[in-house]
This record gives C-alpha cells, sequence and structure tokens, in this order.
C-alpha cells in the first residue's frame, strides 16, 4: 500500500540533513540550467520549453509538498488508509500516516518538481555535492513530463496501490538513473556499468538514525514502499535499457507495469507479459452484522504481500510465498463502534503457489496474532483470508466472497 500518490519527489534516501546556508537564488538557477543540459544529453532528448524555476527554503518546500499531500487525500481517505495499516499487522493502533508522511516530507525532502505548476523547486540548503545530482534527479522528471505527461501518473490507479507503486518505479527509476549517470560520468561510468548494483539495492539504502530518524523508525512497510519505486525502479529501468537503450525506456510510458510483481520480476513485463488478474469483491458488510459499512479497497500486490508474510522479525522468507501471485484485493469495514474487520481474496498461478501462501499466512497470524480472530481458507487458485470477522458469520462471507473472485489467472 503506497504512502503516496506522487512520484516527483526527489531521491530522499540520498540527502543530506544538516542545515547548511541558503546559495544565492542567481547562482543556484545558472546550476540548475548548467545540469539541464546535462540531463538532455545523457537521456538523448531535448527539453521542448523552458523549466520555470524558483529558489525555496526548507520551510516553504516542505510546506508545499504538504499542501500537495492534502489536496490529494482527504482527511477520510487518509483515516480509512491508516486503519488498512492497523488491520493488517503492519503497524500499532493508534496510527496516524498523515503525520507520519508529514515528518518524512521535513526530513528528506530535497528539491522538488512540480507537473501541476511546470516548476522545478530548488533547495536552498543542499551541499555542493549533492545539489547538482539532486538537480539532475528533478529535471529528468520535467523533461518526462514535457515528453511524456506526468500529471495523470500522479494520480495513481484508483484503488489499486500496487498498480500505482508499478507505474512510479519508470518515473523514479529513470530519474535515479539519469541521476547516477550524471554523478558517475568524471569516473567514465553509467548506471548500467556500475559495480554491485544489485548489492546497493539489496540493502535497501541503510539509514542513518541520527540523520534519517523519522525513515528509520518507520514501519517496515512504509520503508518498502517508500524506496520500492527508486530502487527496483532503477533496476527495471536497467532491464528495459538493455533490450533497446533509451527508446525502450520511453517505451514504457506507453505501457506502465501493471504490479510490483512485474517491476521485481522483469521478464513477467518484458518476456510472456504476466498481467494480474483483476479480483473485485462484493459488499459484504450485511454479512458481517448490522451497521457495517465498507471503508476502504486495495491491492496489496506482491511486494505488500512480502511485507505481510515477514512478521515483526522481517525475515526475508517472507518473499518465496509470495511469489506466484497473480492477483488480489482487500477491503475494510468498519461498524458504528469504531471495530474493523479485514477481508481479503488473492489469486495465484496455480494451486501449489496458492497452498504455499497460504500455510505462509495462516502460521503468520497463528504466531503473531493469536488473538485476533483470523480464517485463511484456500479454493483452487484462490485464497480468502479474514481478520476480525465473528466465527459465526465466517462461512457465509466465505462462500460470498468465493463465488464472486476470478477463479485464476485469466488465459
Amino acid at each position: 500500500m503506497a504512502v503516496s500518490r506522487r512520484t516527483a519527489l526527489a531521491f530522499a534516501l540520498l540527502l543530506w540533513p544538516g542545515p547548511l546556508p541558503a546559495g544565492q537564488a542567481g547562482a543556484l538557477v545558472s546550476q540548475a540550467l548548467e545540469v539541464q543540459g546535462a540531463v538532455a544529453r545523457i537521456r538523448g532528448l531535448p527539453f521542448v520549453r523552458a523549466v520555470p524555476m524558483e529558489v525555496k527554503d526548507r520551510d516553504a518546500i516542505r510546506a508545499y509538498a504538504v499542501g500537495r499531500m492534502d489536496r490529494e487525500y482527504t482527511a477520510e481517505e487518509l483515516r480509512a488508509k491508516s486503519e488498512s495499516l492497523v488491520a493488517w499487522g503492519f503497524v500499532r493502533a493508534p496510527f496516524d500516516l498523515r503525520s507520519l508522511y508529514e515528518e518524512l516530507l521535513a526530513e528528506q525532502i530535497g528539491g522538488y518538481y512540480d507537473p501541476y505548476e511546470d516548476t522545478f523547486f530548488i533547495a536552498d540548503w543542499l551541499p555542493p555535492l549533492l545539489q547538482k545530482p539532486i538537480m539532475a534527479h528533478e529535471l529528468t522528471h520535467a523533461l518526462q513530463d514535457q515528453h511524456f505527461d506526468l500529471e495523470p501518473l500522479l494520480h495513481g490507479v484508483e484503488g489499486n496501490d500496487d498498480a500505482s507503486l508499478a507505474g512510479a518505479a519508470v518515473v523514479e527509476g529513470e530519474g535515479l538513473a539519469v541521476m547516477l549517470d550524471y554523478a558517475l560520468r568524471p569516473l567514465g561510468l553509467t548506471f548500467e556499468t556500475l559495480p554491485g548494483l544489485e548489492s546497493v539495492v539489496d540493502a535497501r539504502v541503510p539509514a542513518d538514525a541520527a540523520g534519517f530518524r523519522v525513515y528509520a523508525t518507520a514501519p517496515p512497510i512504509v520503508k518498502e514502499t517508500l524506496v520500492f519505486p527508486y530502487l527496483q525502479g532503477l533496476l527495471f529501468v536497467r532491464a528495459a535499457k538493455a533490450r533497446g537503450g533509451w527508446d525502450a525506456v520511453s517505451r514504457l510510458y506507453r505501457a506502465l507495469p501493471a504490479s510490483t510483481e512485474q517491476v521485481l520480476w522483469p521478464e513477467k513485463y518484458f518476456g510472456e507479459r504476466d498481467e494480474p488478474t483483476p479480483v473485485r469483491l462484493p459488499d459484504v458488510g450485511r454479512l458481517l452484522g448490522p451497521s457495517w459499512r465498507r471503508i476502504d479497497s486495495n491491492v496489496l500486490g506482491e511486494l505488500g504481500l512480502r511485507v505481510a508474510l515477514r512478521g515483526p522479525e522481517g525475515s526475508e522468507s517472507g518473499n518465496a510465498p509470495a511469489r506466484g501471485w497473480d492477483g488480489d484485493r482487500y477491503e475494510l469495514y468498519e461498524d458504528r463502534r469504531g471495530g474493523t474487520a479485514l477481508v481479503h481474496v488473492s489469486v495465484w498461478d496455480a494451486e501449489p503457489e496458492a497452498e504455499e501462501f497460504a500455510r505462509a499466512w495462516r502460521a503468520r497470524l497463528d504466531a503473531d496474532r493469536p488473538d485476533t480472530p483470523h480464517h485463511v481458507e484456500r479454493e483452487g487458485a484462490r485464497v480468502v483470508g479474514l481478520l476480525n470477522v465473528a466465527r459465526e458469520r465466517v462461512g457465509a462471507v466465505v462462500r460470498a466472497l468465493i463465488a464472486a473472485a476470478p477463479p485464476g489467472p485469466l488465459p
């Protein structure tokens, strides 16, 4: 489940946390214009119009980004997402996603290109070592916007955070690729020839607890969805570029990856494409009992299910049972007293993969949430999971969900 639909933030984890004296606006704009020319040469695409640039301090950029977040999500949407994170066991109640995201922005944002205003906001506090690479990243977003129109991507895919993350992986993966190419030019390297690129991604860019306190203490699901578009997106863009250079990267915008599965396993996008099976669920509120209403509906995808299966210890062994994912959807219900119930249906490539996931999820729930009523049941290549559903109502809810769920991957 994505933290935000926005895809135009700077590569947050490379920012220097300490304050610096503000640079002169004119000098920073001159630097940005120099970087802009380099970005066009690296990418092999011209800027078709001038990019408006404004130099801002940390408070101004933070306030602008938070304002954008509030325009993208209503308070009720953010509350529902917070409740879903609690229901899945990703976080403990009470949890306020908006407050966490605002703190992350305050800690990590460092420059921002806004497609709505077609403007690059330059941070005046970054050290010289990072200022130009960050400019390269953000000006790549400006170039993408001019050629591929980023604004629709900022809205993501309604009700499908997994697909939204996959689309963001193209945007941010390309931004990071160009940034690295810009930074590595003096060494005669590119992001493709950089030794140990996979190990950098696997390390998840360890955060300095002193410099990135909010990130370091954030729930794993938040950290994973924050870094996924950059790090896994970088590897995905590399896979595209290996198949036809930057032109192949440009073609990604005509058909964005539809799932985090396709980004994690590029052969499922570039080879015989494995499109996710749509899962649509009926409203089972009346089956849960009086006064239940649906407040959230979304897709976890392979990435989200990986995190769900890892448990508090964060074991990577949770990754394997999530492979073979072909589609899913969860819905969160709330009663008038504030209680919640979660229903989830997933579809798998074949029955063995469905059984492996069902066993792993059941074991995870038994171990980590023994006091939470839960039920996991497999029917062919489908798995139904219920949390906080009254025992006497489980049968009716499962039957309704199974009847509506697709039997397996579409041909």
